[in-house]
């Protein structure tokens, strides 16, 4: 048989400090501009796979190129050459890479390993030694971890590492002074206090140091500078366990170490009193904020309480909060893990194991457990606390009570409702943090190259799951199977079925688990409240829970309930008031159930009736004074009018229409007028409906018509809508049938039916004594007359209107109409101030309604000011805005649209077609209050008028001169005219000679 020998070569990693490599005892410097930051990527996870989209991330975290994984590839194979002999410890495993090294091979495993046996030592009391051992581990590190390199992964790898440091640091440096090495211990703490002056831990060590080598004095001016500098930079004072030892010192306690707890009391727990690296398996995302703020509150209060819905990240921000307190307290932390806890008796048991506390059978376990903690500085943190909050409450009062050094951290969905409990509500991601916890763990299953489109669908997916990071990381794990797209179209089906490894416990493993765990906590009114609020979308108030509740009255306990569990949020609005709603995951397991239990329809139409009711309201409100208000109210409630509609159309098509028909006002004055027309198009003809539903129907299309310049399909409409209207009986649909019917025939040029059908309107309104409604058809009439070039008969129709207004109820909406039509009026008799003045007042009261973004007319009569001004650049602006709401459903009628196109027209050819392009574009660009400006600006202000020798050399250029050619003529150098050619260009807004002479020409046309 033949023997192979396999030759092992020796290799040796470094990250405590520069990141260096040795091979067979040879230095080797990697360089390269990705090779040593894809090293440290890899010995970071030293021995586990990092999948590819990891890499990608962490070697361009300005984004990925389009060929980044072959990129890795082949900075991967630079990197294997530049090791040599050792270049198959980095092997291909999968859709990743892992490097293969042994614990001697890589500093941070060896000091790792010299740490734990420093604890073991320890325990054994061989004091001697275990500072031994520990100096060999802290004397791994060169210096701070990983320097010299950059980037995110690293930088946070390394604070990691940094942190690491600090706590063997702080645990050697209390081992010597308990050996009397006191001298020594100040000679280390010195720089160590400098470096870190708000660490609470070195100043207590550095004043006891000092004060046992008999310099007392120095170890209270440690004290004042260490409460200084808490002043000064976080608010706070030292902590009681610094104010007792500064007592102490003063009082002259020979030992004031000896009124602190000693580790003999808590000794044998789960976890141990040293701290030691904690390396997560996978990385913690966002929330640094979050983090620095709940540990501010540790510090403040005694006990804080993180509450929020499930899968919040409650566990995961308590762990990551509690490694960056633990070092302020003498025994460290001690995580206590409720979830399994079934029993509520079995609290106190599951907190004395933490702490190595057993019932020795002449005491109760609990007073035992108060005994050890009685002296004791530790944070304790109660994970999983909703299912025995009772007992937990109980427990944890008599310990604050009794034990004065103890601070506690708990995560739950319900609050424990105690003295001194300081609330924390965890929320959900934000956008940036939900989208990089999501392609963090697509990484780690599937190798995710980006793209634009490709980040889109991350950010719709994770707003569906609203941030939620437990079904961001399950969704995210479907991405081995689905690509985005297709996830994001199956997430309301897939998602609370998917497990996810290694979480939490067999009670939480997925989505529909973890919102069941709260769920058992409810009584069964609360679950069926729970299940009914399923129905809405979006957020609702109180009186829409009180509608579908289907309880009168509703016990408001129950409301509260869910409030607590973090199954329902409650958000402050305006006005005091409450909006309330479900995190998207919890809703869909909520309807899920409801469906079960199958009354889901009839909750369905209580919530469809309801909001029918506050629409039809809300839409009247729309011509009122307060409209932004009613608009405002419109806008929150769109949500679960359209989950409405998508219900009833195929439940009630009657129903469906009524609630599409309602909204229509809304959708017009937002601009909508594409998507909404095929609403009421895609339900009209769709089932069953009244003739009262069509007929206000056929209205709202008539008018969507109107805005599309589809005339003809609008008389039709409005047509039909009268007939409907009289074979019912109804006079007010007849004559707002009749409205529609002039609206639509005046823009389409048939102005005698438009004159008829307008005075049949106003005729008909006035009989009913409906001031408002004729003072609107009085507005559609002035239309018609303009239409058939009536400019008296439009302006006294009009002013018919406004009189109207003034002895009747306020209404912007209306007010606009008016105004709109009387600058139309002015603009034809050449009357510049009146059409100015009500341009201005068309705007104040459409910003009055809060639909300033909505409306394109008022900026068709505001270029047209501004062609009469000579406002060259604001007409092209103005139209560039105006197309852009154009292309959302609104076309101008024939009785304006040619007086635009001659403004265009001439704007275009005074500025040339490239100057005319790039204002158009700016235009199109501009946000609606800058729209405003340029409208109203006044001539002159929104550029610098040319000088008299700018508009020479203008006026030469436009000739053919070129500069040499001016300067001749006007007697000036070259240079001048260079200068005066760059003012022209910069104050007509043009970018080239060949437009400065397409101007001059215009200007010697007009």
């Amino acid at each position: 048989m033949e023997i192979r020998l396999v030759e092992v070569v020796v290799v040796e990693f470094r990250i405590l400090g520069p990141l260096e490599v040795a091979v067979v005892g040879h230095p080797v410097v990697i360089r390269g501009r990705h090779h040593p930051r894809l090293l440290a990527l890899l010995l970071d996870e030293a021995n586990r796979v990092v999948p590819v989209g990891r890499l990608i991330e962490g070697l361009w975290e300005d984004g990925p190129p389009d060929t980044a994984i072959q990129q890795v590839q082949s900075v991967v194979s630079g990197l294997r050459r530049q090791l040599g002999p050792a270049a198959d410890r980095v092997a291909t495993v999968g859709r990743g890479y892992r490097i293969t090294v042994a614990d001697d091979e890589l500093d941070v495993l060896r000091c790792k390993s010299k740490q734990c046996r420093a604890e073991d030592l320890f325990k054994a009391g061989e004091l001697v030694a275990a500072s031994a051992v520990m100096g060999e581990a802290i004397a791994e590190w060169r210096g701070p971890a990983l320097a010299g390199l950059s980037g995110r992964f690293i930088e946070a790898a390394a604070r990691r590492l940094d942190r690491y440091r600090l706590a063997m640091l702080e645990q050697h440096l209390r081992i010597d002074i308990q050996l009397g090495r006191y001298e020594g211990a100040v000679a280390r703490l010195r720089p160590l206090t400098t470096e870190y002056p708000l660490h609470q831990r070195f100043a207590g060590q550095l004043m006891l140091a000092l004060h046992r080598s008999g310099r007392s004095g120095e170890a209270l001016t440690v004290y004042a500078e260490l409460r200084a500098a808490l002043a000064n930079e976080l608010g706070v004072d030292p902590d009681a366990d610094l104010g007792d030892l500064h007592t102490a010192i003063l009082k002259r306690d020979e030992d004031p170490s000896a009124r602190m707890p000693r580790g003999a009391h808590v000794r044998g727990g789960t976890e141990s009193l040293w701290p030691g690296a904690r390396f997560n398996l996978t990385r913690f995302v966002g929330r640094e904020a979050e983090i620095k703020a709940v540990a501010r509150l540790l510090r403040d209060t005694r006990l804080v309480s993180l509450v929020g819905a499930p899968g919040a990240g409650k566990t995961r921000l308590a762990a990551e909060v509690a490694t960056v307190a633990e070092g302020s307290f003498r025994e460290g932390l001690r995580p206590v893990a409720l979830a399994p806890v079934a029993d509520a008796e079995d609290v106190t048991t599951a907190i004395a194991m933490a702490f190595g506390v057993r019932d020795d059978g002449d005491s109760r376990l609990e007073d035992s457990l108060v005994d050890a903690l009685r002296a004791t500085e530790v944070l304790i943190l109660l994970d999983n606390c909703e299912h025995v909050t009772r007992r937990v409450a109980k427990l944890v009062s008599r310990i604050l009570a009794e034990a004065p050094r103890v601070r506690v951290l708990t995560t739950s969905r319900v609050p424990l409702g105690i003295a001194g409990e300081r609330l924390h509500r965890v929320p959900p991601l934000s956008r940036e943090e939900a989208a990089e916890l999501f392609t963090d763990r697509a990484s780690m299953v599937t190798d995710l190259v980006l793209d634009d489109t490709g980040r889109a669908y991350i950010d719709q997916i994770c707003a569906r799951l609203d941030r939620l990071p437990l079904a961001i990381e399950l969704a995210a794990r479907q991405t081995r199977a689905l690509s985005l797209r297709d996830l994001l179209v199956r997430l309301d089906t897939e998602l609370l079925r998917v497990t996810i490894p290694d979480f939490g416990g067999p009670t939480q493993r997925t989505l529909a688990g973890t919102i069941a765990w709260s769920c058992r906590l409810l009584s069964a009114e609360q679950r069926r409240l729970f299940e009914r609020l399923s129905v809405f979308a979006g957020y609702f108030d109180i009186r829409a829970v009180e509608t579908v509740a289907g309880r009168d009255p509703l016990p408001l306990t129950d409301l509260t309930v869910l409030v607590d569990h973090s199954l329902l949020l409650a958000d402050p609005a305006e006005s005091g008031t409450l909006r309330y709603r479900m995190l998207e995951p919890i809703r869909q397991y909520a309807a899920a159930l409801l469906d079960e239990h199958g009354d889901g329809d009839e909750v369905r139409r209580r919530h469809a009736d309801h909001y029918l009711e506050c629409s039809r309201e809300a839409a009247r409100g729309l011509m009122r004074v307060d409209g932004r208000r009613w608009s405002d109210e419109l806008r929150r409630a769109e949500g679960n009018m359209l989950a409405a509609i998508n219900w009833a159309r195929h439940q009630c098509s009657d129903l469906a229409l009524q609630l599409v028909t309602s909204m229509a006002a809304y959708w017009e004055q937002r601009g909508n007028v594409n998507e909404a027309r095929g609403r009421v198009e895609a339900l009209i003809d769709h089932g069953p409906s009244t003739h009262h539903a069509r007929a206000e129907a056929l209205l709202v299309l008539s008018q969507f018509g109107y805005r599309q310049g589809r005339y003809a399909e609008a008389m039709l409409h409005a047509d039909e809508a009268v007939d409907l209207m009289c074979g019912l009986g109804d006079d007010d649909g007849v004559a707002r049938g009749l409205r529609a019917l002039s609206l639509a025939a005046g823009a389409g040029a048939n102005t005698a039916a438009a004159i008829e059908a307008g005075e049949r309107s106003v005729a008909i309104f006035q009989a009913l004594g409906d001031r408002l409604a004729e003072a609107w058809s009085h507005t559609v009439l002035a239309f018609a007359y303009f239409s058939a070039d009536d400019i008296d008969g439009g302006a006294e129709s009009d002013a018919a209107a406004l009189r109207l207004l003034e002895t009747g109820a306020e209404s912007p909406v209306l007010t606009y109409r008016i105004h709109i039509g009387l600058s139309y009026a002015a603009y034809r008799r050449h009357d510049t101030a009146g059409h100015r003045r009500h341009l201005a007042a068309s705007i104040i009261a459409l910003r009055q309604a809060g639909a300033l973004d909505g409306d394109v007319e008022w900026m068709w009569s505001g270029l047209t000011l501004a062609h009469e001004e000579g406002r060259m650049a604001s007409v092209l602006r103005l139209t560039g805005a105006a197309r852009a709401l154009v292309r959302r459903g609104y076309i101008p009628p024939r009785v304006v649209d040619g007086i635009w196109r001659r403004a265009v027209g001439a704007a275009e050819n005074r500025v040339g077609p490239q100057a005319a392009e790039r204002l158009l574009a700016d235009g199109a660009a501009m946000a609606i209050e800058e729209a405003v400006t340029e409208a109203t600006a006044t001539p002159g202000t929104q550029a610098a008028p040319l000088s008299e020798r700018e508009l020479e050399v203008a006026r030469l250029t436009g000739q053919g001169l070129n500069n040499a050619e001016i300067a001749d003529r006007l007697f000036i150098s070259r240079r001048t005219v260079e200068t005066h050619q760059e003012h022209i260009r910069e104050k007509l807004h043009l970018s080239s000679r060949y437009e400065v002479m397409a101007w001059a020409l215009a200007e010697e046309s007009v």
